[in-house]
């Protein structure tokens, strides 16, 4: 065999460049250029070949394999875009079938192995004809798959691949078949040549349905474009006929000079600099950074760069359209065979320092493809976790009902109601008698029962400990207040988020890292620290206690906010408070539809919700005209949810914004921007219009 010379392969890159530009076969441009078509006959196995030798360095090998790609994919357009297949000259030593599908013709022994094969590839359907046509070249088959799915523009993930693969299989052992004489061996699928023809289904149409692909011409089918999108989309740079070949890339170097590996002086590259001609268009001009050209080597390339596709790597570029962007890597030659560094990165450093950059950047977009199938997974564990939310609540509406039966089967005797002896009365009150009758209000919220964070900037961290601790807080304040006030009642308005969060991974990834209390522990925790708030409060009065219970985004089971609207892990905690506490006459437990807590107490109206719904944007005056008791009563409108205390007052009404008995961890500073210490808020009807409030500080 001949050995592959520089000058052969310049030529042949001469051709093929031919050959691509004026859209034809690399025969018709070998009588172009008047040469002799014979030494183009396994070109890329040369071009391998003389690479290896040491004849042409990788730079000018990756220049011809790209133009053979180049070649390859103006050859697949030109014959998908042809209506029908051309019919087989008929020839002696050809001989059809008509019970033998296309791609199984019978050859002769007339001729010699290679006309055979050559033959045969001709009288393949046009998408394996290409893949012939390739292998005839000299590639291998993975060299085929390679050069077709460029040409196609698939990844390695595609679904088409595996019916490519496929393809090439055939069409190599046909090409075996038809160079031993053996047509009997030319590969179809057999399994559906015996029996019948399947009913309705072409030969065709079944292979192609187990293949599961499906050949859509030379467009690519992507769903919900526009007629423009799929063109931008579908637009090749490499072979538009419109580009003028006076654009130009131009590197730009600036006055500073450097020494490279080889101890040759240059002034250092600065930027890059492009223009782009193209006919019946304005000129597009402009210029990359250093930073943006690393970055579309980087990338784009696939040897060892992240290999991106060039969709991609164009969303980095937003202000350059994608037909530009395509124009751009042709102006300055820029490839997938391109190595993953941008030349002022080459000249800069070294071969080892190169490759230590190179080795960097796989790593990163290793780590980064990691990250993306770790979202992959939270995504896939979201949409089991809502399907288990549905199934669950299902049945949420009888949660009640699930509460009570579980009672009853298991038999589980509640608390004896407190007796008056066991009160704790200061001596000296006789019964009722010197007791007003408006109620004591105690509002208070954000809890977060299983939260736990240890550093804060302003007062204390945060567990489960503290939580209950400022729990039992509240009840000592409340009955000091209320023995002071001489009340009756205490009204007791619990603003929601009882716990952090009940579900197993939490509400984003880390969440469980944030908590001392997993699940059910946070409610059944909440549950006792609850109830021992509102005995302790029925042990040291005598007062009767309306405790209203509001549940908020955290209190729900469901990763969107709007997966669970009853908030039904904060229903439980209520509704097993209300059982629990049911003997206890003097308690009566409210649990408000649709977390809207409306209530009258004397002269006072409230308003209450959690604060995240889309009733947070109505201002005071809007929910009093959609809720509220017009003129006759004074409006007390209440919500938590910000973790901050905040008042607004009108004429007829007083909005809270109540503060949380939760600490203030690093979120509530730095995203939601309120620094307040934890605390609730106490306050009564005065004898006139309105409401008398005071803050009260937790440690």
């Amino acid at each position: 065999m001949e050995k592959t010379t520089a000058k052969i392969l310049k030529e042949a890159g001469e051709v093929l460049s031919s050959a691509v530009q004026r859209k034809i076969t690399i025969e018709d441009a070998c009588t172009l250029l008047d040469k002799k078509p014979d030494f183009m006959t396994g070109i890329l196995q040369k071009i391998q070949t003389a690479y290896k030798d040491g004849t042409i360095k990788e730079e000018k090998r990756n220049e011809l394999v790209e133009l053979y790609t180049k070649y390859t994919r103006v050859m697949l357009n030109k014959n998908n875009k042809s209506k029908k297949t051309k019919n087989v000259t008929k020839s002696p030593v050809v001989i059809k079938n008509k019970n033998v599908p296309k791609d199984n013709v019978i050859l002769s022994d007339e001729i010699s192995p290679r006309e055979r094969v050559e033959k045969y590839v001709k009288s393949l359907s046009a998408a394996k004809k290409q893949i012939g046509e390739i292998l005839l070249g000299g590639a291998s088959p993975e060299q085929a798959v390679l050069s077709v799915a460029r040409a196609k523009r698939m990844s390695s993930s595609d679904k088409g691949m595996p019916a490519l693969k496929a393809y090439v299989t055939m069409v190599v052992n046909g090409m075996k078949a038809a160079s031993s004489g053996d047509m009997d061996n030319v590969p179809v699928r057999h399994r559906l040549m015996k029996g019948e023809k399947p009913k309705g289904k072409s030969v065709k149409g079944q292979l192609e349905e187990e293949l599961h692909y499906e050949e859509s011409g030379d467009k690519i089918f992507l769903p919900n474009l526009t007629k423009k999108e799929q063109e931008e989309l579908e637009y090749d740079a490499q072979t538009d006929d419109n580009y003028d070949e006076r654009s130009s890339s131009k590197i730009i170097r600036g006055n500073k000079e450097f020494v490279d590996s080889k101890g040759f002086k240059l002034s250092k590259i600065t930027g890059y600099k492009y223009k782009i001609f193209i006919k019946g268009e304005r000129p597009l001009d402009g210029e990359f950074t250093r930073e943006e050209m690393d970055k579309v080597y980087r990338l784009y390339s696939t040897m060892d760069g992240a290999g991106l596709t060039l969709r991609a790597v164009s969303r980095e570029f937003p202000e350059l359209s994608f037909r530009d962007f395509k124009r751009i890597l042709r102006a300055f030659n820029i490839t997938k065979s391109s190595v993953a560094v941008a030349p002022h990165i080459m000249e800069e450093y070294s071969e080892d320092e190169l490759i230590a950059i190179i080795r960097k950047n796989k790593e990163d977009s290793i780590l980064k493809r990691l990250e993306g199938e770790r979202s992959k997974n939270y995504e896939k564990r979201f949409f089991e976790i809502k399907r288990e939310l549905i199934e669950f609540q299902s049945g949420a509406g009888k949660v009640e009902e699930i509460i009570e039966g579980y009672f009853n089967k298991n038999k589980i005797k509640l608390p004896e109601t407190l007796s008056v002896s066991q009160k704790n009365i200061s001596k000296g009150s006789k019964g009722n008698d010197s007791q007003v009758d408006k109620p004591l209000f105690c509002i208070f919220g954000d809890i977060h029962f299983g939260k736990k964070f240890d550093r804060t900037i302003f007062g204390r961290g945060y567990n489960k400990d503290i939580a209950h601790e400022r729990m039992m807080e509240i009840a000592y304040k409340t009955i000091e207040e209320a023995k002071k006030m001489k009340t009756k009642e205490i009204v007791m308005v619990c603003l929601g988020d009882l716990i952090e969060c009940a579900m197993e991974d939490g509400m984003h990834p880390g969440h469980t890292m944030e908590m001392d209390l997993f699940q059910e522990e946070q409610m059944t925790f909440a549950i006792d620290s609850i109830e021992k708030m509102l005995r302790e409060i029925l042990k040291q009065t005598d007062c009767n206690i309306t405790f209203c219970s509001i549940h908020g985004n955290h209190d729900r089971i469901g990763i969107g906010r709007d997966d669970d609207k009853s908030r039904t892990a904060g229903k439980i905690i209520s509704l097993m408070v209300r059982k629990i506490i049911s003997n206890e006459k003097r308690v009566e437990v409210i649990i408000p539809e649709n977390n809207l807590l409306k209530i009258k107490k004397g002269k006072i109206c409230i308003l209450a919700q959690h604060g995240d719904s889309g009733l947070n944007k109505r201002k005071p005056s809007e929910l009093i005209n959609l809720f509220g008791e017009g003129s006759s009563c004074y409006h007390l409108i209440l919500k938590g949810h910000w973790h901050s205390l905040k008042v607004e007052e009108g004429t007829n009404y007083l909005a809270i914004t109540a503060p949380s008995v939760a600490s203030a961890d690093k979120y509530i500073m730095e995203e939601l921007g309120h620094n307040n210490l934890p605390g609730f808020v106490l306050g009564s009807e005065p004898n006139c219009y309105g409401f008398n409030y005071e803050k009260i500080t937790l440690f």
